[in-house]
């Protein structure tokens, strides 16, 4: 019998309510597990350690007070981890879009979001993930 890979969510964002309902808009799909970090200063150690576990997915709050998610995403880049990174903000500007997408940024999410749309983005990361990996 063959045994279902779970995903591995990494879900960054200094509001405790944004990173519950995350976390409970990601535990809807199946076979998913999720590291959540509430600020920035752990979630950079966990990215920049020797990683024990293999990471599926980020999702990322863009403006946090330490690092901000465009710090934390070119810190993982650096480490060669392939995996999507998406971005999420209350802020953007085209600008702002392009210099993440010019460092490895997968996505950026505009909040307030909605969550079927989110659901889509993040489903698309994880397939074109997982075709990486096959």
């Amino acid at each position: 019998m063959t045994k279902i890979k779970a995903y591995n969510v990494v879900i960054i964002d200094d509001s405790e309510i944004d990173l519950e309902l995350l976390e409970l808009i990601i535990l809807d799909l199946s076979n998913v597990n999720v590291l959540k970090f509430k600020n920035s200063p752990d979630a950079m150690d966990f990215l920049s350690s020797n990683l024990e576990i293999s990471i599926d997915l980020v999702l990322c709050d863009y403006l946090m007070p330490t690092y901000n998610g465009l710090d934390i995403l070119i810190k993982f880049r650096k480490k060669n981890i392939s995996a999507p990174f998406i971005l999420i903000s209350t802020y953007t500007s085209v600008e702002l879009t392009k210099l993440c997408k010019s460092e490895g940024a997968t996505g950026f999410i505009v909040k307030p979001y909605v969550t079927h749309l989110l659901l889509t983005k993040i489903k698309k990361a994880m397939n074109y993930q997982h075709c990486l990996q096959a």
